[in-house]
């Protein structure tokens, strides 16, 4: 009954979900979108089902003006994360919110930000480890006189839209987020 079907994150296309949905329809073209392509578990073959896929990395999609030129920083913080228990092939939540919801850690990454930014204030997305984390860190950042909102699935997370506006206009130097960008 379709003509195209668009299948977005495909790098879990391996998946069992994935293949029964799949195998369920049979378009005239089927597309395939992910922006993780490089998968070290190889789930995104060359070829699916005969058909070439056309990969489009990072470079090639700022080069075409599709994505924005940025500068990525990784700061190394003072927290001990071998304190925190692995469970199930990541950090215990609870746990780690206690350990990154702390003045000290907000603190540490402002300092970072002011460090790299010199004296024109920069815009960003801060990455955060979940939804606590981020909502904690835009507060303190506004309140240490950085405009920024928490944009996430829950409840209180801000507009992403009107945030990535907002972001782009000037109005906001900083977004924290959790698994959205």
């Amino acid at each position: 009954h379709f003509d195209l079907v668009v299948i977005d994150e495909f790098h879990h296309a391996a998946a069992p979900s994935y293949q029964r949905l799949i195998e369920h329809f049979n378009p005239r073209f089927m597309l395939g979108l992910t922006a993780t392509p490089e998968r070290s578990d190889g789930a995104v073959p060359a070829l699916w089902k005969g058909q070439p896929i056309h990969r489009a990395g990072l470079i090639e999609g700022i080069a075409r003006r599709r994505l924005v030129p940025f500068a990525y920083r990784g700061i190394k913080d003072e927290v001990d994360y071998s304190s925190i228990p692995w469970e199930r092939g990541k950090f215990d939540q609870k746990r780690l919110d206690g350990a990154l919801t702390r003045e000290s850690h907000a603190a540490q990454a402002l300092a970072e930000y002011r460090k790299h930014a010199g004296d024109s204030p920069r815009r960003g997305l801060w990455f955060c480890a979940s939804i606590a984390h981020a909502d904690y860190l835009a507060a303190y950042l506004a309140d240490h006189g950085v405009a920024a909102v928490a944009v996430h699935s829950g409840s209180t997370g801000a507009p992403r839209g009107e945030s990535l506006r907002r972001l782009g206009g000037g109005e906001l130097q900083a977004i924290a987020t959790v698994d959205v960008f």
